[in-house]
């Protein structure tokens, strides 16, 4: 069974659920860790501003306490990639997971955020740029998770692999967007690439379901390298 999910999204950004009904959600499920990972501020109109940050990391501490030797919940962030190296990792507070990833909500104010935009919408892909792009900014920012890679627009799976591999970066197999097949994790997995199963959830009835992760990670055969796959459930 998966037993942690690091990407869980709540109300403060454009999930539907509070980060209180997502804990309980979670705990019903099964799940041991969870990290609520809602997106950053350079997401136009659902991005969570630096200032609410820090109520939400109050928000997870409160339920720590609630939950405390029962499941953790951690404050992550699911960070946009902007352009030029950068991505908005929020300042006000330190994540303990951030999860990075190409999104269309982003302000279009650079060459390469208009290039993906153009390439989301015409699906007329620049693989090479956007690869280029995604590797300089993996290696100059603390990220822990590659979220839905190949998701609104195309990368280089196997140079991205082998940059996952050496910055010690998982790549997420996504049970929302379900980005990659199991040839592409096969790919990554001869980078010597590891993974992780997340659910992206939004929903109140997505929280715990990693139906269609699992099956193309079993596809692959590479459970043996998905960190927070587990064969035992957690005794009550």
């Amino acid at each position: 069974m998966v037993v942690k999910d690091l990407h869980i999204h709540t109300n403060y950004s454009d999930g539907h659920c509070t980060p209180a009904q997502v804990a309980a959600l979670a705990y019903q499920a099964g799940l041991e860790t969870i990290a609520i990972s809602d997106h950053s501020y350079g997401s136009i109109m659902l991005g969570v501003r630096e200032e609410a940050f820090v109520r939400l990391k109050q928000d997870i501490d409160n339920l720590n306490i609630q939950y405390a030797g029962k499941m953790r919940i951690l404050l992550g962030v699911e960070a946009n990639l902007l352009g030029n190296s950068k991505c908005d990792i929020p300042k006000t507070v330190t994540p303990e997971v951030v999860l990075l990833g190409y999104h269309r909500s982003i302000l279009p104010n650079n060459k390469f955020s208009r290039s993906a935009l153009f390439q989301a919408v015409f699906r007329n892909y620049d693989t090479r740029r956007n690869t280029d792009e995604l590797i300089r900014t993996m290696c100059e920012n603390p990220i822990n998770i590659l979220a839905h890679p190949n998701e609104y627009i195309r990368i280089d799976i196997k140079r991205v692999a082998q940059t996952a591999a050496r910055e010690n970066i998982l790549i997420e197999i996504n049970n929302k967007h379900l980005s990659l097949t199991a040839d592409d994790l096969k790919l990554c997995a001869d980078c010597g690439a590891r993974f992780i199963i997340s659910s992206d959830a939004h929903h109140m009835k997505d929280v715990g379901n990693f139906e269609r992760s699992i099956a193309v990670a079993k596809a692959a055969e590479v459970m043996p390298l998905v960190v927070n796959w587990r064969a035992t459930r957690r005794a009550e």
